[in-house]
Order: C-alpha cells, then structure tokens, then sequence
C-alpha cells in the first residue's frame, strides 16, 4: 500500500500579509522538493490547529522585525545630521540675531523608539544611549568647518518578545556653513558603521533553540541646507529646509544555533531620500551677564524608498531566497523643545527634547549638551 502526504502552506481562508506568504511559499517550495532532510522542520507544523497559531508559526520561521536595526538607522542619521548643524551664538549685544561661531563640543543624549505592531509588520522597542563630541572653526569671513564623531549603543526587542537586538555604531561627519547676512547655506557628509548580535528564540511544537546572527552594516551620506532667520525684538523665527540623501548597506551573514530554521541573509542595499521643512522660535533672556535662549521647532519631514528590505532563506537549504520588508511611515512630525544658557566667560550648557512621530511611531530623545565657545 502506498500512502501519499501533501501540504498547502497558503490554505484558502487565512489571510497572510506579505511577510508570511513569503515564508509560507518558500516553505511551499521546500517541500515540493521532496527533501528528507526538512521532515523534522515540517513535523513542527502538524499540531497547529488554528489560524492564529499558524500566522505566529510563519512569524518564527522569519519575521521582518529582524530589520529594525537597518529601519532604526534612517532615522539615526537624520538626528545626527542636525547634531552636526549646530554652533550658534547671539551675535549683538542685546539682539537676537543669531550667527555662527568658533566652538568645541560633547553631548550625551538618551532616546527610546516605540514601534507599533501592524497587519504588515511586527512592532518593536529600542532603547539608545549616545555620545558624541565635535568642534567648528572659522576658515575665512563668514565660511565654517565643522567636525564630529559619535558612538552609539542600541538594544532592540521585538513586541512580541521573540528577537532582541544589541547594537553598536560610529559616525563621523563634517559640515560646511556660509553665513550670508540673515541667510545661511550648509552642507554635510557623514559615514559610519554598525555591528549587532541578533537572536530570534524559536518556539515551536516540539522543537525550541535560538538562533544567533551577526549583522554588520555601513552607510554614508549628506545634507543640504537652507535657512533665514527673521528678527521681532526680542524672540526671532528661524525657518529652514534640508535634504537628506542616504545609502545603507548590510552584509551578508548566515545565523547559527537552531539548526533547520537558522536563516541565512543576502546582503542588500538602499538609497533614502528625506526633505524636511521646519521652523525654529527663539527668544533671548538677558541674566546678569549671561544669556539664556529658550526654543521651539516644528518640522515636517517626507521619506522616499525608506522601507528596509532584505532576501532571506532557510541557511540548511540551497534554495532561491524570499524577501521580507519592514515598512516605515512616509511623513514625520518633530517637535523640539530646548533651553541654551551661554555664560560670559563663553561656556555653553543645553537641555534639549526631542519627539518625532509618525502614525505606530514615535521616538524620543533627552539631550544634554556642553560647549566652549571661542
């Protein structure tokens, strides 16, 4: 007697987001081969009994949350391209007409990202803490030089508490500005690097491990900017427009510890693009020779080709690899809040809150900065 056993990993009924009709079709492909060695792997799907458990059975196998370091990093480099643009002093006695200087710099700064779960993606949480350190120099009337490094360290779960991620990068970068009267023209490149240790636990019947994977990646990129400052007494409004252009590769890396369902990754690449309008309102507050200037930003920004995509497949078996995605939102909002006090001996203490958000997203960050100026 011959006995005949055949699978549909895409049944009529359950409805699958892209992410899991990837997964499910190559496992699809999997076992159209006819491959011995993948019974154990196939013999962890016989006891699920309901769609749920099947959605987070495909979710195990290969899930996007895996790119919320490479979706992270665009937004990373957005916030450190604007630590870069920054060395700003009054440069009237009892004006608030703000100009460029000569300055040298450290600052520390905390941030949190929130990322909700969706119908397309798995949400996830990170936590960052950052130090960075720069310098700006005058080279002739009215053109600047600036400088600055940046290290980072990141940790990353996923909400459903499946991946975790620990990351850590460098960036440096240098700016050029050009102060003409109430108008200022910059430009910036930057580089850095990012090396993790990502691990997935696997849960499924009859099988547990975790797998553990080494991402490594590098980027690099610049920025344009344009920006008027407009003077009322004693407050001013201060809008400006950039644009960010990006290019953020990954390497390839294969995970190793949960045999079968270890994943290998090609590596992969791609160039964002952000333009951002915003508008910053300041005021001056004259303290017995010190000077303290609080303010407020707004800005809108609009990301192109942001979401991070990656090919992938089961590293056990030489098979063409799928592809998953995580999306990001196409438009941010940001709002900053800070408060500046410059003393009269030209040392420089700033308090400084960030919020961006976009709809299932929303970052945060503290900063605490010390400067000289000269």
């Amino acid at each position: 007697m011959l006995v005949s056993v055949d699978a549909n990993f895409m049944p009529p009924g359950i409805a699958l987001n892209g992410d899991q009709a990837a997964v499910a079709g190559h496992l699809q492909t999997l076992w159209n081969t006819g491959s011995v060695k993948a019974a154990p792997l196939f013999g962890t799907f016989t006891g699920i009994a309901d769609a749920p458990s099947y959605l987070r059975a495909l979710g195990t196998v290969a899930s996007d949350v895996s790119l919320a370091r490479a979706s992270g990093r665009s937004q990373e480099n957005y916030a450190f391209l604007n630590r870069l643009m920054s060395c700003p002093y009054f440069s009237e006695s009892a004006s608030t007409r703000l100009a460029e200087g000569e300055c040298s710099w450290g600052r520390v700064l905390g941030a949190n990202t929130d990322r909700a779960t969706t119908s397309e993606d798995v949400g996830y949480r990170s936590r960052q803490v950052t130090y960075q350190v720069g310098t700006q120099k005058r080279i002739a009337s009215d053109w600047f030089l600036g400088g600055s490094l940046n290290y980072a360290h990141t940790n990353t779960t996923s909400s459903d508490q499946t991946v975790t991620a620990a990351s850590d990068s460098l960036q440096g970068g240098i700016t050029l500005k050009r102060q003409v009267g109430s108008w200022q023209f910059a430009g910036a490149l930057f580089g850095g690097a990012e090396h993790s240790t990502l691990k997935r636990r696997i849960v499924l019947s009859g099988y547990s491990g975790t797998a553990t994977g080494k991402p490594d990646a590098w980027f690099l990129g610049g920025r344009v900017r344009a920006s008027n400052q407009i003077t009322f007494g004693d407050w001013y409004l201060k809008p400006f427009a950039d644009l960010d252009v990006v290019y953020d590769h990954s390497a390839a890396y294969r995970e190793a510890g949960a045999g079968l369902l270890d994943l290998a990754y090609r590596s992969t690449g791609r160039t964002s693009a952000m333009a951002t309008l915003s508008a910053e309102v300041g005021g001056r507050i004259d303290l017995a020779g010190d000077i303290l200037r609080p303010y407020l930003a707004l800005g809108v920004s609009s990301v192109m080709n942001g979401d991070a995509k990656a090919r992938v497949g089961l590293a056990e078996f030489p098979m063409e690899p799928f592809q998953i995605t995580t999306s990001l939102p196409k438009v941010y909002g940001d709002t900053t809040f800070g408060l500046e006090l410059l003393t009269r001996a030209g040392w420089e203490l700033r308090a400084e809150y960030r919020r961006r958000g976009a709809r299932g997203y929303v970052d945060q960050s503290a900063t605490l900065r010390l400067a000289r100026h000269f």
